[in-house]
């Protein structure tokens, strides 16, 4: 079982999306703030972050340096409504290779969670 962990503060999102991997078997780890999930990825086996760049609380950026430094190979998804090229950019400097735009069919949303998890 692939656990992963949302990182998202639009809680009607994050809720929806968690609802939708648990469905298709995905132990699902849950906050809207990058800083609460530090923790839990220090202490659960995470496989994927699914997380939103743009956030109220903190930009996914600090995270995302503080995985780099940390040596932590955690495939970063990135789900964003910003515009696509926006998120290209900032998915560049970031690392990070995957990006998907909100609002997603949720087809297209297991499809590249279940492409990248293969890699």
């Amino acid at each position: 079982m692939y656990t992963i962990l949302i990182i998202d503060d639009d809680l009607d999102y994050q809720y929806l999306l968690a609802r939708l991997l648990e469905l298709q078997g995905f132990k699902v780890y849950e906050t809207s703030n990058p800083l609460d999930a530090m923790p839990v990825i220090q202490k659960e086996n995470i496989d994927l972050i699914a997380m939103e760049l743009k956030n109220t609380y903190l930009n996914g950026s600090h995270l995302m340096d503080w995985l780099n430094e940390a040596n932590l190979n955690i495939p970063i998804l990135i789900i964003t409504a910003i515009n696509y090229k926006e998120a290209q950019v900032m998915a560049k400097e970031l690392k990070s290779k995957y990006i998907l735009q909100k609002p997603s069919y949720k087809s297209k949303i297991m499809d590249k969670i279940n492409k990248i998890l293969k890699q």
